[in-house]
Formats: C-alpha cells, structure tokens, sequence
C-alpha cells in the first residue's frame, strides 16, 4: 500500500501538470471560443467574412476575452477528473480492461462536471455579457462586473443560486460520454504501446 505522502506527490504531479497543459491549450482555443460565442448570440455572421470583420473590430486583446475565466473553469475541471480517475484506479487490485476503465473515467468526469458547473455558467456568462455592446460600443456590464467571483455573485443574487446549475444535466450527459470515451481510449493506446515495447 502507498503512503499517503506518495499519494499526495502523484496527486501534486497530476494537478500540476493540467494546469500547465491549460495555458498553451486555451492560448489555441480561447480566440474560436469568443468568435463562437458571438455568432451564437447574434453579434457576428457565421460567414467568414463576419468572422474576418470580427478579428478586425476585436483586435488581439478581443479575441482573448474570458481567457482566465476559460481556466479558471478548465483547470480545476481537468484536475478533478484525473485524479477522481486515479484514486478509483488506485481503489483495484488489479489492472483493469479498456471497458472497465470507461466506466470509471465516465464516474470521474460527472464528478468533475458536477462540481465545476457553476464555473462554465460563469465563463459563459462573462464571454457573453463582455461581448454584449451597445449603440456606442460600450460594454454593458462594467469591468468589474466580468471577474469570476463578481459574475457568480450576481448571478446568484438576481437569478437564484440555482442558475449556476442552469444545463447540468446536458453536462452530465456529455461529460459521461466523452469521460468513457477518453480514459477507455487511453488506456487501450497505453496498453497497446506497452505490448509493443515489451516484445523488444
């Protein structure tokens, strides 16, 4: 059996890891998510020359609104469901099959989404309402109003602390999928690798 200072290294080691793979992953994404955001509301055409007048409008800067809010939800998400996934791991005796270990990376992502709902209602919200202008390209919401903690306040004072668990269930559903589909694919290239390198 571990001991527990071996444990929390491992955990320690994993955490760190995804939070390091967050930034350059959201420094690629984060521009499609805002373009994705502003079509979806309205704010830009799905041509692509709504999205090339959008680049030009927004400016660098632009295109990496809600940047900290993305890893603000993201990193503790990631983190959550590797290690729920390795403690479960750990829990066996034995090496578990490709199917087996889908189950439990399903159990480990609805966990993980579970728990970090509110903070991908909250990024939506401020990618959302920071987006929002009017005639005068003023932002709706002042500054402070897009910060993590700010945007989650006001929500739950004015809509109810229910509101930040508003889709939970579509997460859930997602997050049971593509859990079993990640871990179950994971472990059988791992396993597959493995085979190969043990034949040499």
């Amino acid at each position: 059996m571990e001991n527990s200072f071996a444990i929390c290294e491992r955990e320690a080691t994993t955490i760190a890891a995804v939070f390091a793979a967050n930034i350059p992953y959201w420094l690629i994404r984060n521009p499609a998510e805002v373009l994705k955001t502003q079509q979806q509301t309205g704010l830009i055409d799905s041509t692509a020359g709504g999205t090339i007048e959008a680049v030009k409008q927004e400016g660098l800067e632009g295109l990496y609104r809600g940047y900290v809010s993305n890893i603000a939800y993201a990193f503790p998400t990631d983190a959550i469901k590797f290690v729920v996934y390795e403690a479960l791991q750990k829990s066996f005796s034995r090496k578990l099959n490709p199917l087996e270990s889908s189950v439990l990376g399903s159990a480990a992502s609805s966990v993980a989404q579970l728990m970090s709902t509110p903070l991908d209602v909250v990024r939506t919200r401020i990618m959302t309402d920071e987006a929002a202008l009017t005639n005068d390209n003023v932002p709706v919401l002042p500054a402070s109003t897009t910060s993590v903690w700010q945007t989650a306040r006001k929500i739950a004072a004015e809509e109810g602390v229910a509101k930040l668990f508003s889709g939970l269930f579509p997460r859930l559903t997602r997050a049971f999928l593509s859990g079993a589909i990640q871990f179950g694919s994971y472990e059988l290239t791992k396993g597959a690798f493995s085979g190969k390198g043990s034949k040499k």
